[in-house]
This record gives structure tokens, C-alpha cells and sequence, in this order.
């Protein structure tokens, strides 16, 4: 189940970071490198699709670009957050008060986490179909905004708590969410994001991590970690290729 956090500690981490975001010329062009780092992305992995440069390589290159192939989903989703930030940002600052922007979050979590969850008990026959329709699940696709304006509220959290409570709540809360989706659904590996033992894991996790004042003194791993975090889209967008290496093995081992 932890696995699951990645991507909406990715949204969260966008919200912590881009919350006094506003409109501007230079706003825009820096969505540029994204789009051109994820182009580059794609004709590399493109090519492991056909493993040869000719015509059929440009024609499957253009798809893959505009269909998003792959794990590029995300990119296709981040571009429209990142073009909405700014508008989240003033809604939420509009909120004057933490209790108001608190209640904000808690309809948004209504409509977006809850649904996801109670979607989950139709998986395990039809004695219980009719829990994933007390609320409407039409805004559960929302689940970005919900991850984005979490990290916001997160951000400007000033009190501490203590770290070895957090981690161990995020270990019981983990196996208990392994334990008890085994236990509603069939679907333990097909989750969504936003179902609530992800919204809760991923939330606590963030929490954590920014309590956390990590002071990296060796220089080698200060470059290794700069490195990464600056290359952490190509370096998810390129994991595809290895799938297609490990995944046709992995079956001989079983």
C-alpha cells in the first residue's frame, strides 16, 4: 500500500512548494523544459518500442506524444495542474482563516477520497454495491487538486510533532490497510489514489518528512541527491523501459 503514495507525494510536494504561485509571462515559459523533457523522454522510450529509427518509428513517436503512452499519464495530468496552480492558489488564500481552508479540504476529500474508497466494496459481491453510491463519485476524478492543496495546507503547518509517533502511526496504518482491503476487495492491486488508506498514508508521510531537518554533509551524496531530485520526471517517465526488460522475466522465476 505505501507504494501508492509516490505519485500523490509527488502533487503534494508541488502544492508545498508552488502555493504563492501567480500568472505571469515567465510562469508559462517554464512549463516549457517540462513539455521538452518529456518529449525527450518519449522518443527514447519510442525507440525501444520499435528498435529501429525509420518512418514507423516518427509516425509511433507522434502517438506516444499526444496519446500520452506508457507512464506519461501523469505528464498529462501535472500540465493541467500546473496550469491551474495559480487560480488554486488565490481560491485557497481566500480562505483568511486555517478552519475555513480546513473545511475546504474536508468537502473536497468528501467528493474525491470517500467515493474512491466506498468503490472499493464492489469488488467483493453484491450484498454491499449499494455503499458506493451514498455519495456521488463524479468528482473522484479531482483526486490532483485534493493531493495539491494538502501540500498547501501542509506548508504552513508550524507546529511539531513528534517523528517516532509518525512513523509508527504510518506503520500500523499501513498494515491495517493491507489487512483490511484483503479482507473488502478483490481489487488490491488495481486501487485508485485516491481511496482514503492512500489519502491518509501519503499525508502522513508528507507530514513527516518536512518535520525532518536532514543535513547531508558529504558532498558526493549531495550531488547524487541534487541529481536526482532534479531528474526525478525522466528517470519515472524511462522506468517504462525496464519494464520491458524485468516483466517478460519475472514469470521463469515463478
Amino acid at each position: 500500500m505505501i507504494f501508492m503514495t509516490c505519485v500523490p507525494l509527488f502533487i503534494m510536494t508541488t502544492g508545498y512548494l508552488m502555493k504563492d504561485k501567480t500568472y505571469s509571462k515567465s510562469y508559462f515559459i517554464k512549463l516549457l523544459p517540462i513539455i521538452g523533457i518529456y518529449c525527450l523522454a518519449v522518443s527514447i522510450y519510442t525507440f525501444f518500442d520499435v528498435r529501429v529509427i525509420n518512418i514507423d518509428y516518427f509516425g509511433k513517436l507522434l502517438v506516444n506524444i499526444f496519446s500520452f503512452s506508457h507512464y506519461a499519464w501523469y505528464v498529462n495530468m501535472y500540465i493541467g495542474l500546473y496550469l491551474m496552480i495559480p487560480f488554486l492558489n488565490v481560491g485557497f488564500k481566500s480562505f483568511n482563516n486555517r478552519r475555513s481552508q480546513a473545511i475546504s479540504l474536508g468537502v473536497l476529500v468528501l467528493f474525491t477520497v470517500i467515493p474512491a474508497t466506498l468503490s472499493l466494496f464492489n469488488n467483493n459481491g453484491q450484498n454491499h454495491i449499494i455503499l458506493s453510491h451514498l455519495i456521488t463519485d463524479y468528482w473522484k476524478g479531482l483526486w490532483p487538486i485534493t493531493y495539491y492543496l494538502v501540500g498547501a495546507f501542509i506548508a504552513s503547518f508550524k507546529k511539531k510533532s513528534n517523528i517516532k509517533e509518525l512513523i509508527l502511526s504510518i506503520i500500523i496504518l499501513d498494515v491495517l490497510s493491507v489487512l483490511g482491503l484483503s479482507a473488502i476487495s478483490k481489487s488490491s492491486l488495481g486501487i485508485e489514489y485516491g481511496v482514503l488508506p492512500v489519502f491518509l498514508l501519503s499525508s502522513l508521510i508528507f507530514y513527516s518528512v518536512i518535520q525532518l531537518k536532514v543535513v547531508i554533509k558529504n558532498g558526493w551524496l549531495q550531488k547524487v541527491v541534487l541529481f536526482i531530485s532534479e531528474n526525478t520526471l525522466p528517470i519515472y517517465l524511462l522506468s517504462v523501459i525496464g519494464d520491458y526488460y524485468w516483466y517478460p522475466i519475472l514469470p521463469n522465476f515463478e
